[in-house]
């Protein structure tokens, strides 16, 4: 007979941090919520919407926490990754993404019969897709149509190849030309405030070029979204975006955490991975018990954070599937002993938290929720 064990839970309401079984993901809810206040605060100040991206943390809580200081709605990355969001009465998700093929059309439309859901496109035939899933359906579609405006990755080239999509969009009484949409992730990292900045700048002018074309050609554009954690200060003041698409700013990973951040809107280390001591060797090694299958590594490791700062003593060098190696910085310091629990910064936020089925909310010492991340793994 087949048993029926259950693995208890890392955590419970009102645990101290100490009895967090690790690896655990942690959210530290006082600089949680002080950066939701800031960017929302921020984005109204500028008369900008506020629509945070969803795919940084895939976890209904924190939507609806973002929702009720005043979001407009959401972003997905994916069609299935909207789902577990509609399901917790998320009521408006823009999928800032192409879907391709009848079987994710379906799903958009369905999600559609139940809540505010926009898409993007880049192609006609992924207009047609939609078209036929939202008639089928009975049901009402947005469509953003995605600019290129230096990415290289998705979106179309220029203003006449809008327009073009707008025609095959307006053929069917079902769907919307909502806007466009025109992101550029690969100037978020970069360092230098300045160089942040004069980039920003120049994806506005192009995104604002485009615009532009379409109102000469006497076609309204309703919507202008994109812009990311890294530019989101810049992007606010462009005159350009209507809304921003800011995620990682509700935890600021290590990678975030190394911009050069000289101007005025400024983000907390809110996101942690617990880890504990779980060998020292011979007594001159420590080894935690998170590695690869805890956090990503894609944006560099982790740093160990200690007495609300990066630790001095302490550096993490390098990641196994299961373990996690820290050193000295410098010879003759105090090692962590057996079972010590370490919390770190990880690199890249997204990613770690689709390696996590909950994540522990901590305030004051103790935990005080476990929220399930829910739409972890929903990549389709």
């Amino acid at each position: 007979m087949p048993l029926d064990l259950q693995l208890p839970p890392a955590a419970r309401p009102g645990d101290p941090l100490h009895a967090i079984d690790t690896p655990a993901l942690l959210l530290e809810l006082d600089a949680f919520e002080r950066n939701l206040d800031r960017m929302q605060a921020a984005a109204q100040a500028a008369g900008v919407a506020l629509r945070p991206h969803a795919k940084a943390h895939k976890c209904p809580a924190i939507a609806l926490a973002q929702l009720q200081r005043g979001a407009v709605g959401i972003c997905c990355q994916k069609a299935s990754e909207a789902l577990p969001f509609v399901n917790a009465g998320v009521q408006d998700i823009l999928i800032s993404n192409e879907t391709v093929g009848p079987a994710k059309a379906r799903l958009v439309a369905e999600l559609a019969r139940h809540a505010r859901i926009s898409v993007c496109v880049d192609h006609a035939s992924q207009i047609a897709d939609l078209a036929a899933a939202s008639a089928a359906a009975g049901s009402q579609l947005a469509l953003l149509v995605e600019i290129n405006i230096g990415q290289n990755r998705c979106g179309v080239a220029d203003a006449p190849a809008v327009l073009a999509l707008v025609a095959q969009i307006q053929a069917h009484p079902q769907l919307r030309f909502k806007g466009l949409q025109a992101y550029l992730g690969s100037i978020q990292h970069l360092r230098s405030f300045d160089e942040r900045r004069a980039a920003a700048a120049g994806a506005a002018q192009r995104t604002g070029a485009v615009v532009a074309a379409l109102q000469e050609a006497g076609q309204a554009c309703e919507v202008v979204t994109g812009g990311g954690s890294g530019t989101v200060e810049f992007d606010l003041r462009s005159g350009v975006y209507t809304e921003v698409q800011p995620g990682s700013y509700v935890g600021m990973d290590a990678d975030y955490g190394r911009n050069d951040l000289a101007g005025t809107l400024r983000f907390e280390h809110a996101l942690f991975l617990a880890s504990s001591v779980m060998s020292v060797g011979n007594g001159e090694r420590t080894v935690l018990d998170a590695g690869l299958k805890s956090l990503a590594v894609d944006s560099g490791l982790p740093l160990v954070w200690q007495a609300g700062r990066e630790s001095t003593e302490l550096v993490y060098t390098s990641a196994n599937d299961e373990h996690g190696i820290v050193q000295l910085r410098e010879a003759g310091g105090r090692r962590p002993p057996l079972g010590e629990q370490l919390w770190l910064v990880p690199g890249h936020c997204d990613p770690t938290f689709n390696l996590h089925d909950e994540l522990v909310a901590v305030r004051g010492g103790r935990v005080e929720a476990v929220w399930p991340i829910t739409a972890r793994g929903l990549s389709r």
